[in-house]
């Protein structure tokens, strides 16, 4: 078991003593939270996949509409922001040719 997947199997809180100290402790995990845990970290996962891909096929201009049109330099924009670009806003080369993206 890897130090990281350890802490994950623990409670991790702070008890406050009759003197005003804290002391910091841990209690171990029982399985239906561990389930819990390992529901939770596949969920995080599974959202931070969705996001990456909605960051590829968005319109990095805008940020709301999916990139629709790809330059001959690689990069892309949506139909809207592309209609009045000249130069690719990425690389700054001169755009060429706008080419329609179907999905």
């Amino acid at each position: 078991m890897a130090n990281s997947e350890i802490v994950i199997g623990l409670y991790s809180f702070c008890v406050l003593l009759p003197d005003g100290d804290l002391q910091s402790a841990q209690s171990p995990v029982n399985e239906n939270d561990e389930e819990y845990l390992d529901t939770l970290h596949s969920l995080m996962s599974l959202k931070a996949k969705v996001r990456e891909i909605e960051d590829e096929t968005t319109c990095s201009i805008c940020l709301e509409n999916k990139r629709n049109i790809a330059f001959l330099c690689g990069h892309g924009t949506c139909g809207e922001c592309a209609a009045s670009l000249q130069i690719c806003p990425m690389c700054r080369q001169p755009i060429e040719r706008k080419i329609q993206l179907f999905n």
